[in-house]
């Protein structure tokens, strides 16, 4: 019998460094949504309210992973283009994600601005994304200015992250206004760079946490995977229950 050359792979050590240098994130498993009228045609019902974009997600899992940068993953021989949008990421040992994975991001959150009708008989307008922070809120009041509302004095955000006004001091019904505000981004899994890595940790000392296998002398394992993430930028918006919330009315300005 010959020698053993090598140990194999510390799988451990690299569950470290996504546990010493990754962000916390949720992430969901995604399936397709069954609502439609053929498998052949694949017609899915464009009124459907029981999924996100024909997806429908579910059991969401807090983990750990790196977020890397478009050039570093260019190391790696990846085929097709990158664009500003996507990203490179590795997740722990043990951790599996499917095409269209839906991934949140837990404690950052990054600007986006645009502009809302103010809507008739209820207090609240719904945002593109749920909003976590309000940095600026204006209503043109005159030919050269602007006038600002207040967040805690004019409006709050409500529990979906939508605006929600508390005074007397609002825009009028059907006013257009300019928000800006911060969002936690979410992702979608759309290439899978390493999924079926398999090889032996034989190190004695090893804490795998992810799958393993046992056979005399041998420990076979199953390695990180690594997914190109991308921004999502269709969602629909649905409540803490998972309701599908309703879009603001876009009135006509001739009527």
């Amino acid at each position: 019998m010959s020698k053993r050359r090598s140990s194999g792979i510390e799988v451990d050590k690299l569950d470290q460094l996504v546990k010493d240098l990754g962000i916390r994130v949720k992430v969901y498993k995604s399936t397709l949504c069954p609502n439609m009228t053929s498998l052949e045609s694949m017609d899915h019902d464009i009124n459907c309210k029981l999924c996100n974009n024909n997806m429908i997600d579910f059991d969401p899992c807090e983990t750990l992973c790196i977020f890397q940068q478009q050039e570093l993953s260019e190391q790696f021989k990846v085929q097709g283009t990158f664009h500003m949008d996507e990203i490179f990421a590795t997740f722990l040992s043990g951790f599996t994600l499917q095409m269209f994975s839906r991934i949140e991001l837990i404690d950052f959150a990054e600007d986006f601005y645009e502009l809302i009708v103010r809507q008739e008989g209820t207090d609240i307008d719904r945002l593109k994304y749920p909003a976590c922070e309000v940095l600026g809120l204006f209503v043109k009041a005159g030919s050269n200015t602007a006038e600002r509302f207040h967040y805690g004095t004019d409006f709050v955000l409500d529990v979906n992250g939508d605006v929600q006004w508390i005074g007397a001091h609002v825009p009028s019904d059907r006013q257009i206004y300019s928000i800006y505000y911060r969002h936690h981004p979410v992702y979608r899994a759309i290439k899978a760079v390493h999924i079926d890595r398999y090889s032996q940790d034989n190190h004695k000392k090893s804490n795998i946490e992810g799958p393993t296998k046992t056979v005399g002398a041998n420990t076979y394992v199953k390695m990180p995977e690594a997914w190109i993430l991308k921004r999502d930028y269709l969602l629909e918006r649905r409540d803490l229950s998972g309701s599908l919330l309703t879009p603001n009315v876009d009135y006509d300005p001739n009527d």
